[in-house]
This record gives C-alpha cells, sequence and structure tokens, in this order.
C-alpha cells in the first residue's frame, strides 16, 4: 500500500480491539448489502422486506456509531504514537483519512 506524501502508517499493526473493530466494519458493510437487496421489495409493498429493512437501517445505525467510536480510538492511539516517535520520524503525520484508509484497506483484504 502506497501512502500519501507526509503520512507514514507503514508501522501502524493493528491491535486485537482494532480487529475487534474490523469485525464491525464487516458486519456494517453485511448489513449495508442485505439492506440493497430489501429495498425494490419494499418498494413494492412486501411488507416483510420492510420490515427487514427498518431492522436493518436501526442495526446499521447503531454499527455506524461503534465504528466511528472504533475509529476515534484509532486516532488517539497513533497520535499518541505519532508523538512518542515524533524524534525519529519528524515528518511522521497521522490524518483521520489515512486511517480509515488503512482500516477500510485491511477490512478489504480480509473479505
Amino acid at each position: 500500500m502506497a501512502s500519501a506524501p507526509g503520512n507514514s502508517l507503514s508501522s501502524y499493526q493493528p491491535s486485537q480491539a482494532s480487529a475487534e473493530g474490523l469485525k464491525k466494519y464487516a458486519h456494517l458493510l453485511q448489513v449495508i448489502e442485505e439492506m440493497g437487496r430489501d429495498i425494490k421489495p419494499s418498494y413494492a409493498n412486501n411488507k416483510n422486506a420492510a420490515e427487514r429493512l427498518k431492522k436493518n437501517i436501526h442495526s446499521a445505525r447503531i454499527l455506524v456509531r461503534e465504528c466511528v467510536m472504533e475509529l476515534e480510538r484509532v486516532i488517539k492511539r497513533v497520535a499518541l504514537r505519532s508523538k512518542t516517535a515524533r524524534y525519529k520520524s519528524p515528518t511522521m503525520h497521522v490524518t483521520r483519512k489515512s486511517i480509515f484508509t488503512v482500516i477500510c484497506g485491511t477490512l478489504h483484504a480480509q473479505v
């Protein structure tokens, strides 16, 4: 994976906590995929599909909140590491986008 200039995440090692977060992301993707299958039948007044869609929307909202919290934890953890490693690598700069890219890249590699 090529990193953007100024972003050094090559030393990032997902911990067990972020591995749990990846499971949440995978589950979220699965729920979104299921929602996609229920949209057309819901428009055709299929009550079962509409109920499944409501349930999946509720589940997706919860999972999105959990994924955002996990992302914030990872950002804080990497930011702390970058502060302690700053004397070694003054160009280390971590952004939310770069962390999210690492998490999503790892997730897509596992799926």
